[in-house]
């Protein structure tokens, strides 16, 4: 599991596992045709697969779209709470609920939305209903005809325009796989998020996920798979199997072992993939 911000917990040994890929646990695809004050149409399509000893309860992240397709988010849940009798899920959940609370107020204000005012405020409901635990938080949100993003931790995004990446967010980490986090006993608040805004053109998309695709499938890779993906198939499913599969590959070199070696880590975590709950969301934008 992912690390608290006041402890360090080692990732759980690999399960054995049989080599087949399950069905994702969530999966959907929508259009929405501009509206009066947005310059494009967005497609959108969500993929989840947790890890296989999490999939009866759902995993530990959370994802929320908004019914206008104006805001992508998701959050990835802490596993090391688990070992303080807490459920991971609660403060995802939490805060990707609050999210959508905010927006549903204040959606129709007229402004651009400020992702950093907005996940204040459901970091802070998060916190008046006393929701113990904590989790990364990454979102993306169209005004007009900028995409701003916000994100804190480690999940993150991939930006691309003309089937090539154009930027891809730093993680945020403090330690080996201990990412920054919003909630219980973390000093870090919405406002320590990466800002970064992109001015929109005609087929740019965006990969947004947890790290249980980007600490297994390389950049390159991703890249892949977003420009083989056929017209009629979802992206956000493709990538989640190809991480799944990576994941349960004992032999692999991943990103993950890559940053155990920069971080001098134990090495046998140097090799394989790393079993993790996989959470994916890609838009695109089109005029």
């Amino acid at each position: 599991g992912k690390m608290l911000r006041l402890s360090f917990i080692c990732r759980q040994p690999r399960s054995k596992h049989d080599g087949s890929v399950p069905a994702p646990y969530l999966l959907k695809s929508f259009r929405t045709p501009r509206s009066a004050n947005q310059r494009f149409d967005v497609e959108t399509w969500v993929a989840m697969m947790p890890h296989p000893e999490k999939a009866k309860t759902g995993g530990e992240d959370a994802i929320w779209t908004s019914d206008d397709n104006r805001i992508i988010a998701l959050a990835d849940g802490v596993g090391g709470w688990s070992l303080q009798g807490v459920n991971p899920a609660d403060y995802s959940r939490g805060l990707m609920k609050a999210v959508e609370d905010v927006y549903q107020t204040e959606r129709n204000s007229g402004k651009d939305v400020n992702l950093q005012n907005l996940l204040a405020k459901a970091w802070l409901a998060n916190m008046r209903q006393k929701v113990v635990g904590s989790s990364t938080a990454c979102l993306g949100a169209l005004n007009g005809s900028t995409l701003s993003t916000l994100n804190v931790g480690d999940s993150g995004f991939m930006y691309m325009r003309n089937s090539k990446p154009l930027h891809t967010s730093p993680p945020q980490v403090w330690a080996f796989n201990s990412p920054n986090q919003l909630g219980t006993g973390s000093g870090n608040t919405p406002f320590d998020g990466d800002e970064k805004d992109f001015e929109v053109e005609n087929g740019d998309m965006i990969i947004m996920a947890t790290d249980g695709l980007w600490d297994n499938i390389f950049e390159n890779e991703v890249v892949d798979v977003i420009n083989g993906t056929p017209s009629n198939a979802n992206p956000a499913e493709l990538l989640c199997r190809a991480a799944f599969v990576r994941s349960h590959n004992e032999r692999a070199s991943t990103p993950f072992g890559q940053e155990a070696r920069r971080w001098q880590a134990h090495p046998s975590l140097f090799e394989g993939g790393k079993p993790d709950d996989i959470s994916v969301i890609v838009a695109r934008y089109t005029q």
